[in-house]
C-alpha cells in the first residue's frame, strides 16, 4: 500500500475525535491589476475567507469559500461569517469530523430547513 492510501482508515480505526471550534479568517487579496467581467465595475481585490476546523485530538482542517457576486449574488464576506458562526457552528461543535456524509446533509437544513444541497452552491 502507498503512502497516499495509508492516510485512508476505515470507521472502525479512525480516532474518536470531535470538532472543538470553528475559525473565520477573511482575506481580502489585492489584484496586481484590477479585475474585470462583462457585467460590473473593476474589482481591486479578491475576497475569501479561510475556515479553520479544529478538533480535540490536536488536529485542523483548513477549507475555503468565497461570495459568488460575480454571478449576481448579493453575499459578502461578512454574511458568509454569519451564516458559518450562527448557523454552521453550534451544528457541527462536538461531532466527529469524519461524519462527513450526515455533516454534509445536515448543513443546508441548518440554514433554511431546505433539503440536503440546496443553498450550498457558494458556502
Amino acid at each position: 500500500m502507498d503512502d497516499a492510501n495509508e492516510t485512508i482508515r476505515p470507521s472502525r480505526q479512525r480516532p474518536k475525535s470531535r470538532i472543538t471550534a470553528i475559525e473565520c479568517i477573511p482575506l481580502h487579496i489585492p489584484f496586481k491589476v484590477p479585475f474585470k467581467i462583462a457585467s460590473g465595475g473593476a474589482r481591486p481585490i479578491m475576497e475569501t475567507l479561510l475556515v479553520k476546523v479544529a478538533t480535540d485530538a490536536g488536529v485542523v482542517g483548513i477549507g475555503e469559500t468565497h461570495a459568488w457576486r460575480r454571478q449576481g449574488s448579493a453575499e459578502m464576506l461578512p454574511g458568509l461569517v454569519n451564516i458559518i458562526k450562527r448557523y454552521f457552528e453550534p451544528l457541527l461543535l462536538g461531532r466527529s469530523p469524519f461524519d462527513i456524509a450526515a455533516i454534509m446533509h445536515d448543513l443546508p437544513r441548518s440554514i433554511h430547513g431546505a433539503e440536503a444541497g440546496a443553498g450550498l452552491g457558494s458556502v
